[in-house]
């Protein structure tokens, strides 16, 4: 029988109208046959349906393989976004790279020298930061314990990388420096490696110690000229300079900054109400010592009177505040009277209107603020900082804990390492004034446990003023002469760490505290009593490098402080020729 299929598998409608008219017009026979054509005939068709749909399928896949733009989704707007702030902070990561790499290599002279160039990369050429805005900074690092150069570079770096752009920037700007200061504490360990040096070699070595004490001595001229501008803070300074010489204890630092600021304080706030008193009750200071005493204690006890009014007045006006928040109604009185709303000494009409007409001129602070740039207003100064304040108090809480859980630990377990840490994360803690400050701290601190002698201190300090970097990496010599490699590590981690809380935990506090009286009288007590201490370091070098007033040695000291001070050589040329004038000096001695 002949197919009723086409080529094409589909059968024909002529072939379905012969087929039903077979069915209706044909013998039984004839039908069954027919229908099991049929049947067959529909069994092809779905197999061939089948094949073909899968035929069609399989080459859509192959078409899809061998396109050469597959389907993909497009990048979304966060993606983009994600992709080009990693690319930005890659970039800040390599500017900070390229700029602090050569700073910590070439940074000579000390701490002034270094603001000086970090001023004249960072907002001079790159233009991190604006002229306001390091001024700013360098006033926050000027209050903060610490080494304000080494922190201002953390600060710089924070600003514009982040916490790790802080680190890195710390990193490329004091490990070079501290790697070779390890170096020589880790070979000077030994203290018969320097009784086999060459005789004139020892000669060089006292002629570069007694260098180290003119510095020392250069630097705490500079800073008491720019620190101690009136009486107060120049006996602070002298008293702070008596007492540490006496009294030489770790905790004797403590306690005199201490009292320092609270000196400071009380001074500052007694001469404004002294001032008050005078001109309200129209006063004249009399002439003669004994005139002069005896107006000032009426005057304090009339100071006495009127602050404990203005403390009642002050207590009941808050209690008042309090229980008039219940009330709408006195919210709005409080409003009204506004004259109620602000503390004054003064309460008289006529008083009133004079301190309107002449209000009263804050102090200004000139040891906050580099002596080239003018006092910035606080909107000029607002800092782009990448923390908020929340990451401040955690940062300032890791400083306690750490501060009084290794104080802690020390008197609890005897154990060197943990005396290394706690000693120098509370050194790193209490210096204000300058990297110089932490001589005399160091030398006294491990110098009574047995780590330390003044010779090795000497030799480490005049090796560190002639290299670039902080004063402070003079930790990596001496953990390095207490405990090689691994008492360096110690030692240099543990006096920079509160650099970096005080910073990342103070930056964003600054601008509510910057402008509080009690904060300045404060700073201005502490950074006094400091100075004291760096002459109590000149003392103790001078003991060390000019035994018995040996002459050649004195004379070397003499000569390195003309160079330094009158013809401004920088230090590790004096360093140096310093080394070779003590040569001179004692072959002279000796022919």
């Amino acid at each position: 029988m002949q197919s009723l299929h086409d080529e094409e598998g589909n059968i024909p409608r002529e072939s379905n109208i012969i087929i039903n008219r077979q069915n209706v017009i044909g013998s039984s026979s004839d039908n069954n046959e027919e229908e099991i054509i049929i049947e067959e005939d529909e069994q092809q068709q779905q197999e061939y349906n089948h094949h073909h749909t899968i035929s069609i399928n399989n080459e859509d896949e192959e078409d899809q393989q061998q396109s050469p733009l597959p389907n993909i989704q497009p990048e979304s707007r966060i993606q983009r976004l994600r992709r080009t702030f990693f690319l930005g902070y890659l970039l800040k990561l390599w500017d900070i790279t390229s700029s602090m790499i050569p700073l910590g290599l070439l940074s000579f002279g000390g701490p002034a020298a270094h603001i000086s160039i970090l001023q004249e990369n960072f907002v001079t050429k790159r233009q991190w930061v604006t002229l306001e805005q390091f001024t700013e900074l360098f006033a926050v690092c000027q209050s903060l314990p610490g080494p304000t150069s080494t922190q201002l570079v953390i600060a710089l770096g924070t600003i514009h990388a982040g916490y790790l752009g802080g680190l890195l920037s710390f990193i490329f700007f004091a490990l070079p420096t501290a790697i070779i200061m390890a170096c020589a504490g880790v070979l000077l360990k030994d203290q018969n490696v320097t009784e086999m040096f060459p005789y004139y070699l020892k000669v060089a070595l006292n002629g570069f110690s007694c260098a180290a004490v003119s510095i020392v001595l250069h630097a705490a001229y500079t800073l008491s000229s720019r620190l101690t501008t009136d009486r107060i803070s120049r006996t602070l300074l002298i008293a702070a300079f008596a007492v540490f010489i006496i009294w030489q204890k770790w905790y004797t630092v403590l306690i005199v900054m201490f009292c320092g600021g609270f000196i400071n304080v009380v001074f500052e706030y007694t001469q404004i109400f002294y001032q008050r008193t005078i001109k309200e009750h129209g006063l004249r200071k009399p002439k003669g010592f004994f005139a002069s005493a005896k107006f000032f204690a009426r005057v304090f006890i009339m100071n006495i009177k009127e602050f404990k009014q203005y403390i009642s007045e002050k207590l009941s006006k808050l209690k008042r505040r309090g229980n008039n928040r219940t009330t709408s109604d006195s919210s709005f009185e409080l409003e009204e009277t506004g004259a109620e709303s602000e503390p004054q000494l003064l309460r008289n009409e006529e008083d009133a209107a004079d301190l309107e007409s002449n209000p009263p001129k804050e102090e200004e602070d000139e040891q906050d603020l580099p002596p080239t740039t003018a006092s910035p207003t606080v909107e000029e100064t607002k800092l782009p900082l990448p923390m908020r304040p929340f990451m401040g108090i955690i940062f300032l809480t890791i400083f306690f804990v750490l501060l009084f859980g290794l104080f802690i630990a020390r008197i609890s377990v005897k154990y060197p390492p943990l005396e290394w840490a706690e000693g120098f994360y509370r050194i790193g803690s209490l210096i204000f004034g300058g990297g110089h400050v932490v001589l005399p701290m160091i030398l006294n601190e491990f110098s009574e446990l047995g780590y330390l002698t003044e010779d090795s201190f000497l030799n480490g300090f005049a090796l560190q003023s002639a290299l670039p970097g902080p004063m402070f990496n003079i930790s990596a010599y001496v953990g390095g002469i207490m405990g090689d490699v691994v008492g360096a590590v110690i030692c240099w981690v543990a006096l920079f760490l509160p650099a970096f809380l005080f910073v990342w935990g103070a930056l964003p506090f600054w601008h509510r505290y910057r402008q509080k009286q009690i904060v300045k009288s404060i700073l201005k007590g502490v950074n006094a009593t400091s100075v004291g201490f760096v002459f109590t370091a000149v003392y103790i070098l001078w003991l060390g490098s000019v035994p018995n007033l040996h002459i050649a040695s004195a004379c070397t000291v003499v000569f390195s402080i003309l160079m330094l001070s009158v013809y401004d050589i920088p230090a590790p040329l004096v360093i140096l020729a310093a080394g070779a004038i003590r040569i001179i000096l004692d072959f002279k001695s000796v022919q």
